[in-house]
């Protein structure tokens, strides 16, 4: 990271239906045992500092503190947003087909 970004860098994402239901998928992708599932619609939360291995934390809606954190260590913080993107928007893209996060998506 250049030097003037912060090295912490927090991003939210509203959760939405399409989102929650890709969920365990996402748990599955990333090898966790955790099954995560969440009845009503929660945030999404990234946090990673650089040179510091990325977690993925789950926040159920109206909660201030994580309910899940899933180690996504093998990931960057670019392929996790590529996984995030590719799954938030149901657009196919064959040349993106080699992405973590389309290739999960396609396996649903």
């Amino acid at each position: 990271l250049p030097p003037s970004l912060p090295q912490y860098v927090r991003a939210e994402i509203n959760l939405d239906e399409y989102f929650l239901r890709l969920l365990p998928a996402l748990a599955s992708f990333l090898n966790t045992p955790e099954a995560i599932a969440w009845e009503e619609t929660g945030i999404l939360s990234v946090h990673y500092q650089h040179g510091v291995r990325p977690n993925l934390q789950l926040f159920a809606a109206g909660q201030t503190t994580p309910g899940e954190i899933v180690s996504i260590s093998q990931w960057t913080a670019e392929s996790l947003k590529e996984f995030l993107l590719d799954n938030l928007h149901e657009e196919d893209d064959e040349e993106e087909a080699t992405r973590p996060g389309k290739r999960a998506r396609d396996e649903l």
